[in-house]
């Protein structure tokens, strides 16, 4: 018998019984994903301006400061920022020169492809084409879409700045995308959980804390203009709105 005939059939005689016997195959493990993902939870025990956390369900997110919501906008401006965007929220300033995409670009040919090509480029020259150049760039841009916080006060009805908070503790749980935030403020606590939705874009927040009744704690909902900027929190808490946001009042609990 051939040498190489011999080497295969040895190794399937070899293979065989480990691959058809049972008690060979080691059994499978189970692994308990909740727990694995729990152990690796954001834990944020000091207000950081780089330790926001964000919420969402692949097409709305929010992000929020460790009160749970947008309360402290300021002190997070400029570190991950708290805003709420879409992939259907967006926003364009205003046309007023009729700027075309045309004027933005230029007709080329290069030696090696024997036929014109038309590109956008980045006009520095002036007038019409650098104007053009700089709408197009800037719009469509994403719209944060409102910031919802809280509004403390103590006992006098002077405002709780971020500083004066106590015993914060918040904790981002990965295995199902909710985050909870407990904090003190004036010397009572205060239990936040931040969800959204995953059948429709809509956050969920529930709120526990003394602080409701006593007309210490109530819900700000702000909404700034787009500042079309590259890197900034993109609110503009200066221009007016031409078109002012509508409240739509579902009673009892919702808006």
């Amino acid at each position: 018998m051939d040498t190489s005939i011999k080497t295969i059939l040895i190794a399937t005689y070899i293979l065989l019984p480990t691959l058809t016997c049972d008690g060979c195959m080691p059994a499978p493990t189970h692994i308990d994903r909740e727990t694995v993902l729990s152990r690796n939870n954001p834990v944020v025990t000091a207000a950081d301006p780089l330790a926001s956390l964000s919420v969402g369900n692949g097409h709305l997110a929010t992000t929020v400061d460790v009160t749970g919501m947008q309360t402290y906008i300021q002190f997070y401006r400029d570190g991950v920022p708290l805003t709420t965007m879409s992939d259907w929220g967006w926003h364009s300033f205003p046309n007023t020169q009729h700027l075309t995409k045309a004027e933005t670009e230029r007709t080329m040919r290069f030696g090696h492809r024997d036929h014109d090509e038309v590109y956008a480029i980045e006009n520095k020259q002036g007038g019409r084409p650098q104007a053009a150049t700089t709408y197009f760039r800037v719009n469509p841009h994403r719209l944060n879409l409102g910031t919802i916080g809280l509004r403390l006060t103590d006992r006098n009805g002077r405002e709780i700045a971020l500083d004066q908070l106590g015993d914060i503790r918040q904790e981002q749980h990965l295995y199902d995308g909710h985050i909870t935030s407990h904090f003190t403020a004036d010397n009572h606590q205060v239990d936040v959980i931040t969800a959204c939705r995953l059948d429709r874009d809509a956050m969920l927040y529930q709120i526990k804390s003394p602080l409701l009744s006593q007309r210490q704690a109530s819900i700000c909902i702000r909404f700034s203009y787009p500042t079309g900027q590259h890197a900034d929190d993109a609110n503009d808490w200066c221009t007016p709105h031409d078109s002012p946001p509508i409240l739509t009042t579902r009673p009892p609990s919702s808006a």
